[in-house]
């Protein structure tokens, strides 16, 4: 409650050696495979939203027919992760590509992955629709039966946070598009606050089902001819795109690599906002 007093000063203005930092990064993005692939299409200006290999096929003309792309979606060294042979085939993509991201993440920050165990790291992942509920969850029969476990969104986190043995807060949130960021700002008060000593954040989305695309479509928010013109008087929506990506939060004076610091803006003092007795 303390830093949560003086307009967010607190919250903003740790000790010498508190600040919070990123540490490691890791992630897949279309046609990008890690950062650094990412980083080189980037400053290469490579169009990484496509129109093919489709997930699946144009029998609609609503979708737009250009989206982003991630590889490997059906690969997983299931071995790495202690999993039974039948769990990967009844496991959303997005749990087991997260796994190897949040471990790949701990790697890019200097620590081997047995240094983590009993830590108190928290995980928060942000992440909005699950598209494969139908397939992994609804439609699996067979035993063993690892659908629920392999299909809930809650357990993107709570794969990671198991694996590493972690024992910070361990939760995944929806707020939309902004799902990654509100993760993000979790874990930075969780640090913070003292929940936890350091934090795993992950964004996650993959396009798997038409639908979903469709739906988005004749809401009015996805461009016709799937290209994003942000700032510009033409622009029309966005494409829909996938990524799993990671950023591993510590203190400075945890800290083996700095990619950059957490600095928040303070919030305005109470005296901005009235008398309401919400801020109390």
């Amino acid at each position: 409650m303390v830093l949560e007093k003086n307009g967010g000063v607190a919250l903003a203005h740790p000790l010498q050696g508190e600040e919070v930092v990123i540490t490691g990064m890791s992630g897949r993005f279309p046609k990008s495979d890690d950062i650094y692939q990412y980083r080189s299409n980037i400053y290469n200006k490579v169009d990484m939203v496509t129109s093919e290999n489709r997930r699946w096929l144009p029998t609609n003309p609503e979708i737009p027919h250009r989206m982003g792309q991630i590889n490997l979606l059906e690969k997983m060294d299931a071995g790495q992760f202690g999993l039974h042979y039948h769990e990967p085939n009844q496991m959303d993509p997005m749990i087991r590509i997260s796994l190897e991201k949040a471990y790949e993440v701990i790697l890019d920050a200097g620590y081997n992955v047995d240094e983590m165990s009993g830590m108190r790291c928290g995980v928060f992942i942000g992440c909005c629709f699950s598209e494969s509920d139908a397939m992994v969850v609804m439609a699996t029969n067979s035993s063993p039966n690892f659908g629920v476990t392999g299909g809930c969104r809650s357990m993107i986190a709570q794969r990671i946070s198991h694996y590493f043995n972690l024992r910070g807060p361990s939760y995944t949130m929806d707020t939309a598009c902004s799902s990654s960021m509100y993760a993000f700002e979790h874990g930075y008060r969780a640090i913070r606050s003292g929940l936890c000593d350091s934090a795993l954040i992950g964004g996650v989305n993959l396009c798997l089902n038409p639908i979903t695309s469709l739906q988005f479509a004749r809401l009015g928010v996805l461009s016709a001819d799937g290209t994003c013109k942000p700032f510009d008087e033409n622009a029309n929506g966005y494409a829909r795109s996938e990524t799993v990506s990671f950023v591993f939060l510590q203190k400075t004076k945890d800290a083996r690599r700095i990619y950059a610091q957490v600095t928040p803006t303070p919030l305005p003092p109470p005296s901005y906002y009235g008398s309401s007795s919400l801020l109390h």
